[in-house]
């Protein structure tokens, strides 16, 4: 009998659950002029100790237009040549102190489209840390994008 419950609610679970963390998101994780987006997130005390360093590479790309035009405002672009192409190696890093304590397991590039409106553009999911306020934060990004798009 206890075999039975057991089954049994492993199915209801299963049919409640159907969708892991892990799991793909209708957004695509590539994009053919984007050859390599590389992020680092360092996470340090308020004493400057490490805390965390993560690499994620689970990605994706929330809005391709708005990508490309964040891209395109950013200033210190170095040209690169790879297997006879020309690129744009684009880096850049982003910091942030955090105020309270909270659990992240996912990191945003967001584009400031207006003044007034922000959206999202790149979705970096990885293993999940936990911050405390004073704790500081920063992304590096390392973007290398084909200049013929």
């Amino acid at each position: 009998m206890k075999i039975l419950v057991i089954v049994f609610s492993m199915l209801i679970l299963g049919s409640v659950f159907t969708s892991a963390f892990a799991q793909s998101d209708n957004y695509p994780s590539a994009d053919p002029t984007l050859d390599k987006v590389s992020l680092q997130l360092v996470l340090r005390n308020s004493d400057g100790k490490l805390i965390t360093y993560v690499e994620p590479t689970m990605m994706s790309i929330l809005d391709i237009d708005d990508t490309h035009n964040y891209l395109d405002s950013i200033q210190n672009k170095t040209i690169i040549a790879k297997d006879g192409e020309n690129f744009e190696l684009i880096q850049f890093q982003k910091t942030d102190t955090f105020q309270t304590a909270q659990q992240i397991g996912t990191y945003q590039l967001i584009y400031n489209k207006t003044e007034f409106y922000q959206t999202p553009v790149l979705l970096f999911r990885h293993d999940g840390y936990f911050t405390h306020p004073g704790d500081v934060l920063t992304a590096y990004w390392s973007i290398i994008r084909a200049i013929d798009r």
